[in-house]
């Protein structure tokens, strides 16, 4: 199921400081690079595809739009912790986003607007970008109408632990404490509980639905994303022991579901709701399922050192891909 793709020779250009940058060929998406601190391309597609130059380079954090938007925020090195929004090959300033670094973001469907979360402080800031492609963030603020937490020194339980996105509200989970919450995107302050005693982990969104998985019963939940009942859609504690991410299939007739204890990616039809052919054996822990700009292909990751490959599943073959590091970043 894993394949490697193979060197395909295609010029791009260098992007430094703030140039736009230049590049030609097919670009299959971009993927966050810890290991050069940049925003790299996945440049070619299944069958010839490297791991290409950087669209943005010495960035402290950054986050990707899914999809085929390609859009990105990110922060850069140094003591101005410099913010900046990248469109196509253009980049530019975002207007009054706060220096630190946020732990976790969320991007809307549109890919219009992004929402930003400091996990322990329980914070958080939503960026916009107008039609002239500029990105401006509101004030940040603290999110209202959580539970407290147990003891003022614990900074951990209660915190922000995952994030989703819909067109018109943003959702999240605790760490430790069950449910899920929602929060207007344009009455952002208060928070509210759409889904408790749901012990919830990776949340996807679309076609006005949440689903999770509930960690205590082994069972995937589908949800209303205006609040509602949860519906068990499908109970497996082998499948669903251990899942680290979830994700709609473009054609959104099934779910993806990823399993980090035995390293299987399922397919879930949604219409049978059963598991749907082989899973695919992955070689590392899939800690996101991102939709690439390139149709019917997602990202499962980032490499946490320069020797890593990146690892891509594509759902029209149904084979996993590892994209090698096709040299410098710069």
């Amino acid at each position: 199921m894993r394949k490697l793709f193979p060197i395909l020779v295609t010029a791009i250009g260098v992007c430094r400081a703030q140039q736009p940058v230049q590049f030609q060929g097919i670009v299959s998406g971009w993927v966050q690079d810890p290991p050069t601190q940049s925003i790299r391309i996945i440049n070619g597609m299944p069958g010839a595809a490297l791991l290409g130059r950087a669209v943005a380079s010495d960035l402290r954090w950054s986050s990707i739009a899914p999809g085929s938007n390609a859009k990105a925020i990110a922060i850069r090195n140094g003591e101005a912790a410099e913010a900046i929004f990248l469109q196509g090959t253009n980049i530019t300033p975002v207007e009054g986003l706060a220096g630190s670094v946020p732990q976790l973001a969320a991007w809307t469907p549109d890919a219009k607007t992004v929402v930003l979360f400091w996990s322990d402080s329980r914070t958080a800031q939503i960026v916009r970008i107008d039609g002239d492609g500029r990105a401006t963030a509101a004030p940040q603020f603290a999110i209202a109408n959580l539970p407290e937490r147990a003891q003022e020194t614990d900074q951990k339980t209660g915190g922000i632990a995952s994030v989703a996105a819909g067109p018109d509200a943003f959702y999240f989970t605790l760490t430790g404490v069950a449910g899920i919450y929602k929060a207007n995107l344009e009455n952002d302050a208060a928070a509210e509980l759409i889904a408790p005693a749901v012990d919830a982990s990776a949340l996807a969104v679309g076609a006005g639905k949440i689903w999770t998985i509930d960690r205590t019963s082994h069972s995937l939940l589908e949800i209303p994303m205006a609040g509602g009942d949860a519906n068990s859609v499908f109970s497996d504690a082998d499948v669903l022991s251990d899942i680290s991410a979830v994700q709609v299939s473009t054609d959104r007739k099934a779910l993806y579901l990823a399993n980090a204890s035995t390293r299987r990616l399922y397919r879930l039809d949604l219409t049978s709701k059963l598991v749907d052919g082989t899973p695919a054996e992955l070689d590392a822990v899939a800690a996101m399922i991102e939709p690439l700009a390139r149709p019917a292909m997602f990202l499962l990751g980032v490499r946490k050192s320069g020797e890593e490959p990146v690892y891509i599943w594509d759902e029209a073959s149904g084979n996993v891909f590892f994209v090698p590091n096709g040299g410098d970043s710069n």
